[in-house]
C-alpha cells in the first residue's frame, strides 16, 4: 500500500504482458552463458560456443521458446546440452535424430549420401485445408499470364481473410517456397485496398502449392563459397517503384532469396538495379561477419555478385559520374567501397542465366521451370 494504493510486485513475468518477451530473452541468454555459450553480435537470436582451438563448434538458434541445437562434435554435445535443458526447465519436450520438425518446418538429414533437405509439407497442406481448398484443381505456375494486370472495377474482399491469407503464404515463402515468394509479395502489397481479383489470385497461389506441396529445399556438397544474383524490375508497382530480386548462394546452393518492393521510385533501369544492389551489399555486410565471426566459415574473396545489366555493371567498376547520376552517388559510393577493396566483384551474366530473374516479376513458363530446377534440385 503506497499513498493509500494498493500495488502487486509481479515476481513471475506473465506471457503477453509488454515486457515479457525481454525478460524471457534475458532469462535465456543468461541461462546460455552460464553453459558457455556466447550470443552473436550479428544475430542476437543466435548462441555459439566453441573449444580454445576452434575445432569442435556447436550453435543454438532461438525463437521465443523454440530452439535448434546444431553441433559438429557429436552426439555428446547433444546429451550434455539437453541435460542442462532439463535442470533448469521443467516440463520441456526435444527431439533428436535426422528427422525433425521446427517451426513447421521438416529438417531431414540424410547422412548416407550427404543431403540435407527441408519441406513443409505437412503446414502447406494445413494452409490448403484452413482456406477450404482441399478439392481444388492443382495447377503448375503460381501466376497466369495477366498476374500484372490492373482491374480497379473488382469488387472488394474482406481484408482480414486476404491478410491472413497472405501472412500464410508468406511464411511459408521466406522459409522454404522461393517459388512463390515474388507472388505472394506482391499481392501482399494490394493488401490495404484487396479486390476479387487479387484474391483469386492469391488462390491460384494456393492451387500451385496443392500440386507441389512435397517440395523441398536440398543442400549438399562441401562448396561454400559465398556469391549472390542480384536483379531488379524497373518501374512494375503502380506507384512506380521497381522490385528487387536477391539470390544469396553457398556454392550452387540457394540459402537465401529476397523479393521486395523497393523504397524509392527510380528515373531508369540502371538505377532500379543500383538500388537493389545496394539492399544486396548490407546483406553481405551482414552474412560476411555471420560466417567468420560467428559460424568460422572461411569466405574466398573476392565475393562474385552477379548481373545482367551492363550499365550498372560499368557505372559501378569504372566510377564514371555522369550528369543523371548525380543524386545515386552515396549509395554508388557505397557500392564501390566494397569493390576497390576487393571484397565484391561483380560479373555480367545473360538475363537468361539470372536465378534471380523470377523474384523480380511475372516469368515465362521456361524461366520459372529452370529456377525451380535449381531450386529445388534432385540428387541420385
Amino acid at each position: 500500500m503506497v499513498n493509500g494504493s494498493l500495488y502487486v510486485k509481479l515476481v513471475v513475468y506473465l506471457y503477453g504482458l509488454k515486457q515479457s518477451a525481454k525478460e524471457w530473452y534475458d532469462h535465456l541468454t543468461a541461462f546460455f552463458t552460464t553453459i558457455g555459450y556466447r550470443k552473436s553480435i550479428q544475430d542476437p537470436c543466435l548462441f555459439c560456443k566453441h573449444d580454445h582451438d576452434n575445432s569442435m563448434y556447436s550453435y543454438v538458434l532461438v525463437h521465443v521458446d523454440d530452439l535448434l541445437l546444431i553441433s559438429t562434435t557429436g552426439f555428446h554435445i547433444v546429451d550434455e546440452f539437453i541435460r542442462h535443458l532439463g535442470e533448469r526447465f521443467v516440463g520441456y519436450t526435444h527431439q533428436t535424430g535426422n528427422d525433425l520438425n521446427y517451426l513447421g518446418v521438416q529438417i531431414i538429414r540424410d547422412r548416407t549420401n550427404g543431403i540435407l533437405s527441408m519441406n513443409m509439407t505437412g503446414a502447406t497442406l494445413d494452409i490448403i485445408k484452413r482456406f477450404d481448398m482441399s478439392e481444388c484443381n492443382p495447377i503448375n505456375m503460381p501466376y497466369g499470364g495477366s498476374f500484372l494486370d490492373h482491374d480497379d472495377e473488382s469488387p472488394k474482399v474482406d481484408s482480414k481473410v486476404y491478410l491472413s491469407m497472405c501472412m500464410s503464404l508468406l511464411y511459408l515463402a521466406r522459409m522454404v517456397r522461393p517459388d512463390i515468394l515474388f507472388a505472394v509479395v506482391f499481392l501482399a502489397s494490394k493488401s490495404a485496398h484487396p479486390n476479387q481479383t487479387n484474391y483469386t489470385r492469391l488462390k491460384r497461389v494456393i492451387r500451385y502449392l496443392a500440386g507441389t506441396a512435397s517440395n523441398a529445399l536440398q543442400y549438399s556438397g562441401t562448396d561454400v563459397s559465398l556469391n549472390f544474383m542480384v536483379d531488379a524490375s524497373h518501374g512494375l508497382h503502380d506507384d512506380g517503384k521497381g522490385h528487387t530480386g536477391i539470390c544469396i548462394n553457398l556454392g550452387s546452393t540457394t540459402v537465401f532469396s529476397r523479393s521486395a518492393k523497393q523504397r524509392v521510385v527510380s528515373l531508369s533501369s540502371t538505377e532500379a538495379e543500383i538500388n537493389a544492389f545496394a539492399d544486396a551489399v548490407t546483406y553481405y555486410v551482414f552474412l560476411n561477419a555471420l560466417l567468420t565471426l560467428d559460424l568460422h566459415v572461411t569466405v574466398v574473396y573476392p565475393v562474385i555478385v552477379y548481373q545482367d545489366n551492363l550499365s550498372a555493371i560499368s557505372m559501378l567498376n569504372n566510377g564514371v559520374k555522369f550528369q543523371r547520376s548525380k543524386h545515386m552517388l552515396i549509395k554508388i559510393n557505397y557500392i564501390r567501397s566494397y569493390i576497390l577493396t576487393g571484397e565484391l566483384r561483380m560479373i555480367y551474366v545473360q538475363s537468361a542465366d539470372m536465378d534471380a530473374d523470377h523474384l523480380t516479376k511475372a516469368v515465362s513458363s521456361v524461366t520459372f521451370f529452370r529456377a525451380c530446377t535449381s531450386m529445388f534440385r534432385q540428387h541420385a
